[in-house]
């Protein structure tokens, strides 16, 4: 994370932030937190390292990226959008630094963005009838076994698991195993025997829970945290389930790996959709998440409701536009013959 942004929760975690409410509670603070965690992030890639680097113009891209997500408005500007603003006006306030890039950025300057951003793609998917794009299981596993880079039994694992529970890979890079270091220990969020996964929804501010497979997925699982994991030096003081040599596996590299596979089985294509020219690729972490839905809904036969709860849609209705395909087709074949 941006030093800066370490200094603001400090001070917030200390009561050092002016408020109008006081010290704030501890599910205020690890909640900003996780916002400027992505944010930073985010500056990352694009080269912004230093809080003082930071622009109007890259705070406008965010909320951009952000929208091209699909962060509902209220979650942007009363979440992620509201935790940078209270960061750097805390900052510029403070001292930290010299030039305040929200001098000309309004609510209502956000509230337009947000509008603005939606890419004539997200508008088209807002009245799709269609299906989603996504890959079929036999897809998915050949993608996972034979085209994933090293660690090839720690991204198996993820491409696998993304596809079995349809997470987010924001939500799947935060599940953590036991204090203990085993995959069931104390405080775990995986739990094998029964099988399901605690998760956190970024998206929405809410805890949640998922199934898979077992037999699919728990031997990746305990193979993977008995063995595999005990390669990097983190793994005895870091509790997430995907590490890597720095640590918690990021976002930014979760993508990269799918992105690769992809490539390298000649599945991925590549085209350029925002309007600061950064390109979009068909397989991402996300296309796993409609492929667990489409399989679901069409091959398995899964109810539209169930798998609503599965994906944490807020109505049935978001799940029956983009993932139930041939209709009518299912109903003739399953009640007029």
């Amino acid at each position: 994370m941006i030093d800066g942004f370490e200094q603001y929760l400090g001070d917030l975690e200390f009561g050092d932030v002016e408020s109008t409410y006081g010290t704030p509670a501890e599910s205020t603070v690890r909640k900003r937190e996780r916002s400027l965690e992505q944010f930073s992030e985010w500056l990352a890639e694009r080269g912004v390292t230093d809080v003082e680097d930071i622009t109007r113009r890259d705070i406008l891209l965010y909320v951009d990226y952000l929208t091209e997500e699909g962060y509902k408005e209220s979650t942007i500007k009363n979440g992620k959008w509201s935790s940078v603003s209270a960061a750097i006006t805390h900052l510029y306030k403070d001292g930290a630094i010299d030039d305040d890039p929200l001098a000309r950025v309004t609510t209502g300057t956000i509230a337009s963005r947000i509008e603005d951003s939606l890419t004539t793609r997200q508008k088209k998917r807002r009245s799709n009838d269609g299906p989603k794009d996504h890959l079929k299981k036999e897809q998915v596993y050949q993608l996972a076994e034979n085209y994933v880079p090293d660690p090839t039994d720690r991204n198996e694992l993820l491409v696998k698991l993304l596809f079995w529970t349809g997470l987010r890979i924001s939500e799947a890079l935060h599940i953590e195993i036991g204090e203990d270091g085993r995959l069931d220990g104390p405080k775990s969020d995986v739990y094998p025997d029964t099988p399901k996964i605690e998760i956190y929804r970024e998206k929405t501010n809410q805890g949640g829970v998922v199934s898979y497979p077992s037999a699919e997925l728990n031997p990746l699982l305990y193979d993977w945290v008995r063995n595999g994991r005990l390669r990097y030096k983190c793994a005895d003081s870091e509790r997430a389930l995907f590490i890597g040599r720095k640590g918690r596996l990021t976002k930014s590299r979760a993508v990269k790996i799918v992105k690769e596979a992809a490539e390298e089985m000649g599945i991925q294509d590549t085209k350029t959709e925002a309007r600061d020219g950064r390109k979009y690729h068909r397989v991402t972490p996300h296309l796993l998440r409609h492929s667990h839905a489409m399989h679901m809904v069409n091959v398995e036969g899964v109810p539209l409701d169930a798998v609503k709860d599965h994906l944490g849609h807020a109505n049935v209705e978001t799940t029956e536009r983009f993932y139930a395909e041939g209709t009518e087709e299912r109903i003739i074949s399953t009640f007029g013959e």
